[in-house]
């Protein structure tokens, strides 16, 4: 079963106008008249929207190679612009000081789950490169 999915999941991938629905839980696939065009699909397995080309979250107006950089934007901002915001409104309101107390607690907190995080995919990964270099049919 599992070999299946796995060769079934590269197939998909290296295909051109194969779509695969890039829920995880979901087997759902379809195919694309013209494997070029971008457009909006719900998969009517699993009800997830994603785009048909890169297969993230349906973007609307952005392309698919401007999404990394909008997103990577957002986080930069998220993760420092939100804090200055945050302190800039404090100083000159008091009422946004319980804001900006709340908005670090938060922050430690969403620290600690992304350095716990980070260190569960360093260990997938290392886990995935033993069995590469050690099992023979995995």
């Amino acid at each position: 079963e599992y070999q299946i999915q796995k060769t079934f999941s590269i197939y998909t991938g290296a295909t051109q106008g194969v779509i695969k629905c890039p829920n995880q839980q979901c087997h759902w696939v379809a195919e694309a008249k013209n494997p070029t065009d971008r457009f909006q699909v719900q998969c009517p397995l699993c009800g997830y929207e994603f785009c048909s080309l890169c297969n993230q979250q349906y973007h609307f107006r952005t392309t698919c190679q401007e999404v990394p950089e909008i997103t990577q934007r957002w986080f930069f901002w998220c993760n420092t612009e939100r804090g200055n915001y945050w302190q800039a409104r404090a100083q000159q309101d008091a009422n946004f000081r319980a804001q900006l107390e709340d908005y670090e607690r938060q922050k430690v907190v969403n620290e600690r789950r992304n350095e716990e995080l980070r260190q569960r995919y360093n260990d997938l990964l290392a886990d995935e490169t033993f069995k590469s270099q050690n099992c023979r049919i995995c």
